[in-house]
């Protein structure tokens, strides 16, 4: 089976494994304490919002 990406598939896909990667290693790219706890929330927001569907 063939499959095709298109950009904004692709942009969704960036973007939410470097929110994942913010927020599950944020000592390695240097994020702030404060900080912290707002993109944890904001990567499973993202997530969800994502994969429901509502950017298609």
């Amino acid at each position: 089976m063939k499959t095709k990406f298109s950009l904004s598939k692709i942009a969704g896909i960036f973007s939410v494994a470097g929110l994942a990667a913010a927020s599950l290693a944020p000592n390695t790219l240097h994020v702030p304490a404060p900080m912290r706890p707002w993109i944890f929330m904001f990567t499973i927001a993202w997530t969800v919002l994502l994969v429901s569907g509502v950017f298609s």
